[in-house]
């Protein structure tokens, strides 16, 4: 159970987020409301969709043994016997919205998720946690794959509204979230592996200085490209500058995990803007955040 891009994922033991679809090269068109033609053709129906998607894992993990358990489900079982079990709701369901992203994005699901198979179980370290920003909703899908296994609560807090905090690992081709179990492991409480976690966010992510930049009328403003981008609603002070300079019409939304979009105009028309964008970018990515 996890969210990568394009779908759901369970490695039996910790869940796994691959690195989010890159919007860099899409971003500018995605605003401009205009989309790139479609590739190739991907099966549009449930059946096809998996067992497309099937062989191009089998194609990238030559020896291994992948198998549809179900429509928009597969078994992977490396050498080792070790299994995962890819749930590929998510990456269809952006398939089924976004045709033209459709090739892409399973491209880029298959080619993370298999070399991250590949690399195995990474033992966490306190230096690579990281605080993540998720909807409630999957932490509750997390709460409850790990009450199922007896494994305890996520580490994970409420941010605002539906959005939480949740600690993580980075990884060089993917996001493992810490497991309860991990905090015995680095002699860590709950709370100190929180606070841990969003002091190393704070210290990767580059200053929103040298992010934010002056906008025209009516012009929406995107910072893109880091897959922790939405953890920058972790600290709402470092916005304070930047409202008091646009005094006080200042509107921020994180439609994806790697997307941060903001305006400094609050009219009728500057607010529809950034409402078309959000959905724009929502529409890209294979699953919303917010």
């Amino acid at each position: 159970m996890g969210d990568i891009t394009g779908g759901f994922m369970s490695a039996k033991h910790r869940v796994v987020s691959g690195a989010p679809f890159c919007l860099a090269v899409l971003l500018a068109l995605l605003l401009a409301g205009v989309l790139p033609a479609r590739a190739a053709e991907v099966p549009a129906d449930e059946t096809g969709f998996t067992d497309y998607v099937a062989k191009a894992f089998s194609k990238a993990l030559p020896g291994w043994k992948v198998r549809v358990v179900r429509p928009l489900m597969l078994d992977i079982e490396g050498p080792k016997n070790e299994g995962h079990d890819v749930h590929l709701d998510t990456s269809y369901s952006l398939c089924l919205r976004n045709p033209a992203v459709c090739e892409g994005v399973v491209q880029t699901f298959v080619g993370q998720m298999s070399a991250t198979y590949k690399l195995g179980e990474v033992p966490p370290s306190r230096a690579a946690l990281r605080a993540v920003i998720r909807p409630g909703a999957y932490v509750e899908q997390m709460r409850k794959g790990y009450a199922s296994k007896g494994f305890g609560e996520p580490v994970a807090e409420p941010l605002i509204g539906n959005l939480w905090a949740v600690c993580a690992v980075d990884l060089p081709q993917a996001i493992q979230y810490m497991h309860p179990r991990d905090l015995k492991t680095l002699s860590l409480s709950r709370p100190q592996a929180l606070e841990l976690c969003k002091g190393n966010m704070a210290k990767a992510l580059p200053s929103l200085a040298g992010e934010v930049k002056d906008l025209a009328p009516g012009e929406v403003g995107v910072i893109a490209g880091n897959p922790y981008e939405s953890s920058r609603l972790l600290w709402p002070e470092d916005w304070g500058p930047f409202a008091a300079k646009a005094k006080g019409k200042l509107i921020i939304a994180v439609p994806a995990t790697d997307v941060v979009l903001y305006l400094f105009h609050t009219d009728k028309k500057s607010v529809q803007r950034m409402r078309a964008a959000i959905d724009r970018v929502a529409a890209a990515v294979p699953r919303p955040l917010s």
